[in-house]
């Protein structure tokens, strides 16, 4: 069974983690450093997300992706699946911010259904590029039912709502989430 934080703790290290920014004092969180004008913020810088799914044996990885990443120092989210169908085996840091001497993880279940989790680089620097995987999920189907991966990536609904999901370059500048649907 997977281990679970309480709710309270949960939710706190996300709005830790989320707070916190990616050089320390060195960028003002307004995001306003380097521009030309002094007060207009730069543009809004979108992250491309997607939910794919791959049979393990019995069971199923479930995995989000920044497939095009650029320079993404943090991220927390909340997703959201039907526990009548699926038991969680595993929630994983995906790797993609770095490994755990780099970077900071942390999952928990707050309620049967929904997962929380936020994910962080440790020290002051770049963001990561590339294709980065950031969750992982290990679970196992409670019926018999054949599925393919398609199916079962669908039964897992990221939360783009702006109290659910944060993105952050190493500006501490928020980053825009867009889950890809072709990639569902």
């Amino acid at each position: 069974m997977l281990r679970t934080l309480p709710g309270a703790l949960c939710a706190l290290t996300l709005l830790l983690l989320c707070s916190c920014g990616g050089n320390g004092a060195k960028a003002p969180a307004s995001g306003t450093q380097g521009n030309a004008g002094g007060n207009q913020s730069p543009p809004a810088r979108e992250i491309a997300l997607s939910l794919s799914a791959r049979p393990e044996g019995q069971n199923w990885r479930v995995t989000l992706a920044a497939p095009l990443a650029r320079d993404l120092y943090q991220f927390a989210g909340s997703i959201s699946y039907d526990n009548t169908r699926y038991e969680v085996l595993a929630a994983e840091a995906g790797g993609g911010l770095g490994d755990p001497s780099q970077a900071l993880y942390v999952s928990g279940e707050p309620e049967p259904g929904r997962l929380d989790f936020a994910y962080t680089r440790r020290m002051a620097g770049p963001g990561m590029d590339g294709n980065l995987n950031l969750y992982s999920i290990v679970v196992r189907p409670l019926s018999n039912d054949p599925a393919d991966a398609a199916a079962v990536a669908a039964d897992f609904q990221l939360d783009l709502s702006p109290e659910r999901i944060k993105a952050r370059d190493s500006r501490r500048q928020d980053l825009r989430c867009v889950l890809q649907e072709s990639q569902r």
